[in-house]
């Protein structure tokens, strides 16, 4: 495959995926000014815009990851409580739990984003998508033993 076919591949599991958080009610919105994030709360995603194609595709994934677990309120609160009880109080000193708990929900989107893909028939290079999910889970590794 050339690149030009790539990035049509890219461009094209882009869009699709764009749709499906949409279908589900999630505002998508790509900016240079923003993080890439999912704010389940007003049901909403933000991609960084200086990101190539590929690498947003695989933010969003993984984001789109985020949104399935944040899906159920009760599960998400059963499944990560010290995540869970930490956002409904809106607490600015991370205790060690809650930070372990978005590390583990970190990883979990990564596995749900990946499955996604797989689902909705999307092109991906998992190579590189894990190679992504290495580099970012990195960083909450290192933030959450700190």
């Amino acid at each position: 495959m050339d690149l030009q076919e790539k990035r049509s591949l890219l461009h094209g599991s882009y869009q699709i995926l764009w749709n499906w958080a949409e279908n589900r009610g999630y505002q998508v919105i790509e900016s240079s000014e923003f993080e890439d994030a999912c704010w389940s709360d007003v049901k909403q995603i933000t991609i960084n815009a200086r990101q190539g194609i590929e690498k947003r595709l695989y933010a969003l994934l993984h984001e789109c990851g985020h949104a399935l677990i944040r899906s159920s309120w009760h599960s998400f609160s059963n499944q990560y409580p010290a995540h869970a009880h930490a956002e409904i109080k809106k607490q600015t000193n991370p205790s060690k739990s809650y930070r372990i708990s978005v590390l583990e929900e970190e990883v979990e989107a990564w596995k749900r984003g990946l499955r996604l893909a797989n689902r909705l028939g999307i092109y991906i290079d998992e190579e590189k998508y894990n190679q992504n999910k290495t580099h970012y889970l990195l960083t909450y590794a290192q933030w959450a033993t700190e």
